[in-house]
């Protein structure tokens, strides 16, 4: 009897320390059953990609539809200001500045039908009602006033480190899971810029020191990210590090913010989405 008792001191911290956290291969970390996200605090945030060009003459008014949608939902509302398709073209002269991405052109092949009209956005990348992806911008407060009193099944932190010498972005995404989930997700990791001033057509007049809002400006990991599993459990954590490639050689480090966007791999509908400063 009294070896059966030695056997278990000796053994049951091993167990246990084997059953509190669990390293996968590389390149994720994750650890089970952590029990350290307070659900009841935790907020679902709202992705508006906004689908936009400098050219558009209707734009400037989704815009400031964005910024009051912001106004309203604070730090829940995560825009993306995207520059892609016919009205996000250069010319010569005025519009020669180039806004558009590649993360941004892929996106828009994805999301925006041929012949789509400007201004439009997509919301938390979720279909709408005729089973396609852009709402038009007068129903965009409407649509996001349905999503984002919803209960969150994942928590998003983020720490970003910016390295002056090579102009790089570093950011550690930690998802937390708030609920079991038995789908496929993704991770996928932007950069926006925000306060560019250059010209933008409104209406029939040209502005030329227009202030650009929320640019999208990259991506540390590709235009779709990558997937990260199938299978998650309540209080499961699971973190992962990106360095980017060099931002523009005109990009101001003190305006970019680094958007981390958890979605379904399948549907393409986003879980959760975070924003961080750069430099805060």
């Amino acid at each position: 009897m009294m070896r059966i008792k030695n056997l278990l001191i000796y053994t049951l911290p091993f167990y246990m320390l084997l059953q509190s956290c669990d390293k996968i291969d590389s390149p994720f970390s994750t650890s089970a059953n952590s029990g350290s996200v307070d659900t009841s605090i935790v907020p679902q945030r709202v992705l508006l990609e906004e689908y936009t060009g400098h050219t558009c003459p209707n734009c400037p008014a989704a815009h400031d539809e964005a910024q009051t949608l912001l106004n309203t939902y604070g730090k829940q509302l995560i825009v993306v200001s995207v520059h892609a398709g016919y009205y996000a073209q250069t010319q010569s002269g005025t519009y020669s500045y180039d806004f558009r991405t590649q993360v941004g052109n892929d996106l828009f092949a994805a999301f925006l039908p041929t012949g789509q009209s400007f201004p439009t956005g997509v919301i938390q990348r979720k279909k709408n009602s005729q089973g396609n992806y852009p709402i038009p911008w007068s129903s965009w407060g409407t649509n996001i006033a349905t999503l984002i009193s919803a209960k969150p099944s994942a928590k998003i932190d983020m720490v970003n480190s910016y390295n002056a010498a090579t102009r790089t972005i570093t950011c550690t995404v930690t998802n937390n899971f708030l609920k079991d989930i038995s789908s496929s997700l993704s991770l996928s990791v932007l950069y926006t810029e925000d306060s560019i001033v250059k010209p933008q057509k409104n209406g029939t007049v040209s502005l030329p020191a227009y202030t650009h809002r929320h640019v999208l400006r990259g991506s540390l990991n590709g235009s779709w990210g990558e997937t990260i599993g199938s299978s998650f459990i309540s209080g499961q954590s699971l973190d992962k590090t990106y360095t980017g490639a060099p931002i523009s050689a005109d990009a101001v480090p003190e305006h970019i913010s680094v958007v981390a966007i958890l979605y379904n791999t399948t549907t393409n509908e986003v879980i959760q989405v975070a924003e961080k400063k750069l430099i805060e």
